[in-house]
């Protein structure tokens, strides 16, 4: 799976389940590609993937929009325009340039949805990316670094087929029970709401994001025990990690996609890894502490 980014990345994405076809892509080096380029870039990158892949296979491509990158650099954003005009160009733009022989984008997403607090904000972009899917210009509709209430919303108005939070060791509560007196702007308890409301939860950042991109985050030196279990097993601290995340939301009950960086063949072929490792729950109670019920 590509996920195309409508301020605009293209990474690949490691689904629960084993993925020799993207093990061979990230070798042959068509993983290699740069993010938050602008969409007529991005279509060349895709089609590159695309001549690369094997026989029978295809790719996936899914687009956000509402928040543009200020930079390549920078781990800021800057809120892009929402209004259903704005949210229809988008999609649009992303169906002609991506997709093959006028197919409909799989997949768009509502990015930084936990910016909407003007009434009626979120549905009206919603309800315009429904027009979409009814039209056949579109298959699902997401959300990015939702709340439990604006996914409630959000349901109230179309399906959502995912919901992309942050979870990482770093940042655990997507996992954690939301009590009552929760901010509203929150994020407690998305994982299990996702696991309720049959909503695949996309976990983004798993890795520790930017800081350990940039060597501030040391998964093997801050997780000892994770440190462990990857030597254990023969794979590396990263592997196990995705591996150990994958697990917990499984526990949990819900469906649970993890999306490492994969800037580099390297890093998407190591990141594969995770698909084939079993961990026992005893294992990730290890690294990760007992599942709160």
């Amino acid at each position: 799976m590509c996920a195309a980014h409508t301020s605009l990345s293209l990474s690949a994405c490691l689904l629960p389940f084993r993925l020799a076809p993207l093990t061979r892509l990230a070798l042959a080096g068509a993983a290699d590609c740069h993010p938050y380029t602008d969409v007529h870039a991005l279509e060349r990158q895709v089609r590159a993937v695309q001549a690369a892949l094997p026989a029978g296979h295809a790719i996936i491509v899914s687009t956000k929009s509402g928040m543009k990158r200020i930079s390549d650099e920078s781990n800021g954003w800057r809120p892009g325009s929402t209004a259903p005009g704005s949210v229809r160009k988008a999609i649009v733009e992303a169906q002609q340039a991506l997709c093959a022989r006028g197919a409909p984008l799989f997949l768009w997403s509502l990015h930084h949805a936990d910016g909407y607090s003007k009434p009626g904000a979120l549905e009206a972009a919603l309800e315009e990316a429904k027009a979409c899917v009814a039209e056949g210009l579109l298959r699902h509709i997401g959300l990015c670094n939702a709340t439990q209430s604006l996914l409630e919303r959000a349901l109230a108005v179309t399906p959502i087929l995912c919901v992309q939070n942050e979870y990482s060791l770093y940042c655990r509560e997507a996992e954690q029970v939301r009590p009552p007196t929760a901010a509203a702007s929150s994020k407690k308890g998305v994982l299990r709401l996702c696991a309720a409301r049959g909503v695949t939860f996309v976990a983004h950042s798993p890795l520790g994001g930017l800081k350990a991109r940039r060597g501030e985050r040391s998964l093997a030196r801050e997780y000892p025990k994770l440190a462990s279990l990857a030597a254990k097993h023969g794979v590396s601290p990263q592997a196990a990690c995705l591996a150990a995340l994958l697990h917990r939301g499984r526990t949990l009950g819900a469906s649970i996609i993890v999306i490492p960086g994969a800037r580099t063949a390297v890093h998407a072929a190591d990141s594969c890894a995770a698909a084939a490792l079993q961990l026992s729950d005893a294992e990730v109670d290890d690294v990760m502490g007992p599942v709160v019920r």
